[in-house]
């Protein structure tokens, strides 16, 4: 794997985020316009979320829960 596959394989979509935390697209993007989870625009409606971030989000969450 190149750098540049490495460094994309490194952030989700809105899409990918949603089916791993079986939720709807839309919550995500509520979730990041929020800035519940950390994410970047690149487009108007366009977010990548780095995997460590949302790691980062889920550990504090259930941390929080306990």
């Amino acid at each position: 794997m190149g750098t540049r596959e490495r460094e994309t394989a490194d952030y989700l979509t809105a899409a990918e985020v949603a089916a791993y935390l079986r939720v709807s697209t839309a919550t995500v993007y509520r979730w990041l316009e929020a800035g519940k989870i950390p994410g970047a625009q690149v487009g108007k409606r366009t977010w990548r979320i780095r995997a460590s971030d949302l790691e980062e989000y889920l550990g504090r969450e259930s941390e929080s829960r306990s």
